[in-house]
């Protein structure tokens, strides 16, 4: 339940990012949505790592934390290219139809269409985390609780629910 909670505050810093423009102040506008952003991906992280390792042997909880990990860093690194690439082509796109070379402030309104549409699209990978957390995590500790009933809880193989 922490994941999907999490989720969906930080799609909401995610969502308040939406309202900078250009005459935005990093303490009014910048600062309380990186708030909100932190404290719903410091409960994802967290709960995340322990739901991935819950129910594996002591001697195999060291590679199952590795692995874990590792594909945080590789999902972070794909994620960050993916978005890097559509902010590149909201820019692109934003500036593609001037005439004449683009003014000051046409460059800075078309990087914070970019950067609208990355977080928008942030916002929207969130929410299907929270939706997809909600629906895969809470029935595994359904059938968990269902099998630890059922007597087969004695194996130390079954995870048990992490919340």
């Amino acid at each position: 339940m922490l994941i999907f909670a999490g989720a969906l505050v930080a799609a909401t810093g995610l969502l308040l990012l939406l309202r900078t423009d250009l005459d935005s102040s990093y303490a009014g506008t910048v600062l309380p949505a990186l708030v909100v952003i932190g404290l719903g991906m410091g409960t994802i992280f967290s709960s995340a790592m322990n739901t991935a390792t819950t129910g594996v042997a002591r001697s195999d909880a060291g590679v199952a934390s590795a692995t874990v990990n590792t594909m945080q860093q590789i999902g972070g690194s794909i994620g960050t290219a993916l978005l890097s690439t559509i902010f590149a082509n909201v820019v692109e796109n934003s500036l593609s139809g001037l005439t004449a070379a683009p003014t000051a402030l046409q460059q800075a309104q078309a990087t914070l269409d970019g950067y609208h549409a990355a977080f928008a699209i942030s916002a929207g990978v969130l929410v299907v985390v929270a939706i997809a957390s909600g629906l895969l995590i809470n029935r595994q500790s359904v059938r968990v609780a269902r099998l630890e009933r059922a007597g087969a809880g004695t194996t130390g193989s079954i995870p048990t629910a992490a919340h």
